[in-house]
């Protein structure tokens, strides 16, 4: 097993629940696994903001690229402020989102009504398992006696919430208007 030389101590994470204690090869892991899956999302966003028919939505995702562009900065910073050594890494989990993802892709059709929707609702599993990382990352964060890099996590995941809240009133309003349920009409926030 390779020696890790960061500054962090072993055993020093700690579970929402205080029982489970992580070491530092899990936080490297989950540090990979979010660069990973950032630089994934980089990689794939142009590609969606050019294929998709809501303005709206086009909007969110071309601004949310800058944002991940930025995000891996700050991971980058945290990785060498903690004098760890990050990597591309796959998890299981995301891959199969990932999977999901390509098939949408593929098969995108801008004259389906559905489109967008599934769009959506793939974008939101990918948020989610961005936030839980980050969360996790944060939680470690704030058991250490690094204010900066804290900060830097923290501001992540608050950029996650405000996408998935926005990717989520997205997707009802697109489902207001396919079915004309309802009059009342939910606009997406706008930064």
């Amino acid at each position: 097993m390779k020696k890790n030389n960061s500054i962090l101590p072993t055993g020093f994470l700690k579970s929402s629940e205080g029982f489970i204690n992580q070491d530092i090869d899990q936080y490297v892991q989950n540090l990979k696994a979010i660069y990973s899956a950032e630089s994934y999302c980089l990689k794939r966003l142009p590609r969606l903001v050019n294929m998709i028919s809501q303005s709206d939505l086009e909007s969110m995702l071309s601004d949310h690229t800058s944002v991940i562009m930025d995000r891996l900065n700050r991971l980058d910073h945290i990785a060498k402020e903690l004098k760890l050594t990050i990597g591309r890494t796959q998890n299981p989990t995301f891959k199969n989102i990932i999977s999901k993802m390509g098939k949408i892709i593929h098969h995108f059709n801008i004259y389906n009504p559905q489109a967008n929707y599934e769009l959506i609702s793939i974008l939101l599993e990918v948020s989610i398992y961005r936030s839980y990382i980050y969360n996790a990352l944060l939680q470690a964060m704030n058991e250490t006696n690094f204010p900066e890099t804290t900060a830097m996590m923290q501001r992540c995941v608050n950029e996650e919430d405000f996408f998935f809240n926005n990717l989520l009133k997205t997707k009802m309003y697109i489902r207001m208007n396919e079915h004309k349920t309802t009059s009342m009409k939910i606009e997406p926030v706008t930064s």
